[in-house]
């Protein structure tokens, strides 16, 4: 039972206040910026989204970046139809951020809309759902 109870801390739980995301009036602003950045690459934008960032337990990652993750409850849209509006993403690892509001994969620009929360992970929680 502990297990589940973990579990669904991780995945429920709020984290820490951040200082990233924007309003959804700049939606459009951003979304163009993000064009000029790497037309090539997809968009989604999403609010209600947790950053996560990863604890390895196994792997001494004290010279690395830490792995960097984000989860959003809410997907506002996006351009590739992948996901269903008003569903939830959990990304692939972070690449790049930009303008305090985007969060780029090595495919996407996740825009990250409204306030968000950021907190640490242990790899096998954040791996447990997917």
């Amino acid at each position: 039972m502990d297990r589940l109870l973990e579990l669904q801390e991780a995945f429920n739980e709020p984290g820490d206040p951040i200082d990233f995301g924007c309003s959804l009036d700049r939606q459009d602003e951003i979304i163009m910026l993000c064009e000029e950045l790497n037309q090539n690459k997809s968009i989604c934008v999403v609010s209600n989204w947790t950053w996560w960032d990863i604890k390895s337990i196994n792997v001494d990652n004290s010279d690395k970046e830490p792995i960097t993750l984000v989860k959003a409850d809410k997907i506002l849209f996006d351009e590739l139809d992948r996901f269903p509006v008003f569903g939830w993403v959990r990304t692939s690892p972070l690449v790049a951020t930009h303008f305090k509001c985007v969060f780029e994969t090595k495919n996407t620009f996740y825009i990250l809309i409204g306030p968000g929360t950021r907190k640490n992970i242990a790899m096998d929680n954040a791996s447990a759902f997917f």
